[in-house]
């Protein structure tokens, strides 16, 4: 027994410098830790950062460009058929000439109207063993779809539509986060104070064990009494020190799930805040279909597979492609002389696009996005029924466990009035320290359900919180 004393008093003095000594986290600082170091942040913020950077591309698809593309030089020397022009025969004679070619194209897409507005300028020089050869062309061209969905302003609404979805995304699990850290820091809270009235337990059953061993040298004690309390305060002691070693464990649990990568030692500390939230079951659920994050990426998945439809559609659409050309060429054996005198050229034409025949591979393809869509809106509807069910699961929650508190708050009052109250009668020996012991059980059982109660409710008020957090503030 003396042993057992021993290694009690050891492990609570060793807790009590563990934590004066030890760096106090509180639950801002570890929130601010695990939104540092949590691998599913860095994962959602990188596909945020990967959807900016894809619609930026987009849009900067609708900004001008400029191509210049050279061959300097080329060396051909083969064989050419060469037609006789009086005869009309055939001639084959090998051909040995050096040329050289630059080609610049400045496009400019046009947003509004989804047509392309070209501006070619290409230099030619051919170099034979008796002829030199300079060609010079500038063309302005134009190309219009007609009757066409623009499956390129189709990318662009998608894109803008996944940087939102990303966005709504990374909220979520942040949101998620501060909760599921909030949810722990609580449970190790609890810990926490189990572990500081089970010191406060054992500090009660030494007194009583000393009281009682003084009654015993004076005769009024009996053994079988002495030994009782004996046992009660070495199964205290033994508590004790179970919940030494589950803080430490559940401590160090909650510290790798935040990241928190410590050389000295850590300790948490929390000042109960039992606020009270004044809102009613359908004012929660108002605020919790404006902020739910889910509903509106149900939303958003629904308008993209509306997308995908027009997009699959538009492969086997019937369309039109209007092309304007006017420019300037000529031919001259002279650099000097290149630009004297350009010949004009214009070009206009119309191209049909008409689909004929695919063996209905484009049909089976606008199915399988109709179908896409179809479970879209039902996975939409499917959130909206399970969000009415959370809320109202969360608001009895709150409202259960706020009576429980009140209920546990007056029982542990009641409680440490009656035990204060036979302790007394035990000191004037009135009553056995069974009556006592009866006594000591309850104030335990009621401090410990009053604990539970107080935990649970900051829970069901933080779960409340989430709901209202305007999502729109995590972004």
């Amino acid at each position: 027994m003396k042993k057992l004393l021993s290694i009690a008093l050891f492990f609570t003095f060793n807790f009590l410098l563990y934590a004066q000594d030890s760096e106090r986290l509180t639950l801002d600082q570890a929130i601010q830790i695990g939104l540092q170091n949590s691998n599913t942040i860095k994962q959602v913020r990188s596909q945020l950062e990967q959807s900016r950077y894809s619609l930026q591309s987009w849009k900067l698809y609708y900004a001008s460009n400029a191509m210049l593309s050279v061959d300097a030089p080329k060396y051909t020397n083969n064989f050419r058929e060469v037609p006789d022009p009086q005869t009309g025969k055939i001639h084959i004679i090998r051909q040995d000439w050096v040329s050289h070619r630059a080609f610049m194209i400045v496009n400019q897409p046009i947003l509004i109207t989804d047509g392309n507005l070209y501006l070619k300028n290409s230099l030619y020089n051919l170099r034979q063993p008796d002829d030199i050869t300079y060609q010079s062309d500038i063309t302005l061209n134009y190309n219009q779809p007609l009757f066409k969905t623009s499956t390129r302003k189709i990318s662009l609404n998608i894109a803008e539509i996944n940087l939102d979805r990303a966005r709504l995304n990374y909220a979520k699990e942040k949101r998620n986060l501060i909760y599921n850290i909030t949810e722990r820091f609580f449970n190790l809270l609890k810990t926490q104070k189990r572990l500081e009235m089970a010191q406060e337990a054992v500090k009660r059953s030494q007194n009583i064990y000393e009281m009682a061993k003084t009654k015993y040298r004076a005769g009024v004690y009996t053994e079988m009494d002495l030994l009782r309390d004996k046992v009660e305060m070495a199964n205290d002691q033994t508590t004790l020190m179970n919940l030494s070693v589950e803080y430490k464990d559940h401590l160090k649990a909650f510290l790798v799930f935040i990241g928190h990568k410590n050389d000295h030692e850590i300790d948490i500390a929390h000042i109960f805040s039992l606020d009270t939230l004044a809102i009613t079951e359908s004012q929660l659920l108002q605020e919790a279909i404006k902020n739910d994050p889910d509903k509106r990426i149900s939303e958003m998945d629904i308008k993209l597979r509306e997308l995908d439809v027009k997009q699959v559609d538009a492969q086997s659409q019937f369309s039109i492609d209007m092309n304007l050309e006017y420019g300037f060429s000529q031919i001259e054996n002279r650099l000097d002389r290149l630009l004297s005198q350009p010949d004009r050229s214009q070009i206009a034409s119309i191209s049909f696009n008409i689909p004929l025949w695919d063996s209905g591979q484009n049909k089976q393809s606008v199915l399988a996005a109709q179908e896409n869509l179809t479970g879209a809106k039902l996975h939409f509807k499917s959130v909206n029924d399970q969000l009415e069910l959370h809320v109202a699961e969360i608001y009895s929650s709150l409202e259960k466990n706020k009576k429980l508190l009140e209920i546990t708050e007056t029982n542990k009052r009641d409680a440490e009035k009656s035990y204060q109250y036979r302790l007394m009668m035990y000191n004037a020996g009135n009553i056995t320290s069974e009556d006592l012991a009866r006594a000591r059980d309850q104030l335990n059982q009621a401090s410990l359900n009053n604990l539970n109660a107080k935990i649970e409710y900051m829970l069901a008020v933080e779960q409340v919180r989430k709901l209202l957090t305007e999502i729109e503030e995590q972004q």
